[in-house]
């Protein structure tokens, strides 16, 4: 019974940890808003106000959560339900105002990137709650996952210079099928000493490729302005 009990509060930590670094994504997106204030209108101050109150509720639910003996399954569920209430709703607002977002890039990028990161975290989420627990838990800690939103945002060619767009996207690529292929070996044959290693390799690799993306990133940011 012990181990169920430590198996599900496991999940439940993973699930807000996930919450938590979306928040902090949406969050981090706001100095972008601050920097480019002259076409921005009052949807972000509402999209802001929903990604700072999930970073603390997400905060606030794993301290507590760290320090209870026992999982509180009502809690949790009444916090995951705010986080997908939360993530919907800025997901509704990016897509019904794309269109108005022509005229200003920046506003373009952000509806976009919402819209692309935000189902990648939900699920994540119910991967975390259903698939086996292990595998799991190694999976979504995977350098992989956090480059989901470059792959799917490869349309940006718009506002970037193309091809440091497309060498992004193709180190992004590369990273997941470094990422999902190694996991996916584990999840279908087990982890053998062999496939563990490769699954370090693979890990370690995939860090690498995503320093190196962030750095491609910047320079685009500053392509940009």
């Amino acid at each position: 019974m012990n181990s169920d009990v430590n198996q599900a509060k496991s999940r439940a930590f993973n699930v807000l940890l996930r919450f938590f670094q979306l928040a902090l994504s949406l969050c981090a997106t706001f100095f972008v808003t601050l920097m480019y204030t002259s076409c921005l209108d009052q949807y972000f101050e509402l999209i802001r106000g929903v990604g700072i109150a999930m970073a603390v509720v997400n905060l606030l639910a794993m301290l507590y959560m760290r320090f209870r003996p026992h999982h509180p399954k009502t809690g949790f569920l009444a916090i995951y339900t705010l986080n997908i209430v939360g993530s919907v709703i800025i997901m509704i607002f990016g897509a019904a105002n794309m269109h108005e977002s022509v005229k200003c890039p920046t506003k373009t990028m952000l509806y976009q990137y919402y819209i692309a990161i935000i189902p990648a975290y939900l699920l994540l989420s119910i991967m975390i709650l259903t698939m086996p627990f292990f595998w799991v838990q190694r999976f979504v800690n995977s350098p992989g996952l956090i480059v989901w939103p470059i792959v799917m945002l490869i349309q940006f060619p718009k506002t970037t210079d193309t091809f440091l767009t497309e060498l992004i996207a193709l180190i992004g690529v590369g990273i997941c099928l470094l990422t999902w292929s190694s996991n996916g070996l584990a999840l279908l044959f087990g982890v053998s000493t062999t496939l563990k290693k490769v699954i370090v390799v693979c890990f370690m690799a995939g860090l690498v490729l995503s320093g190196v993306n962030e750095i491609l990133a910047l320079i685009g940011i500053a392509h940009t302005r």
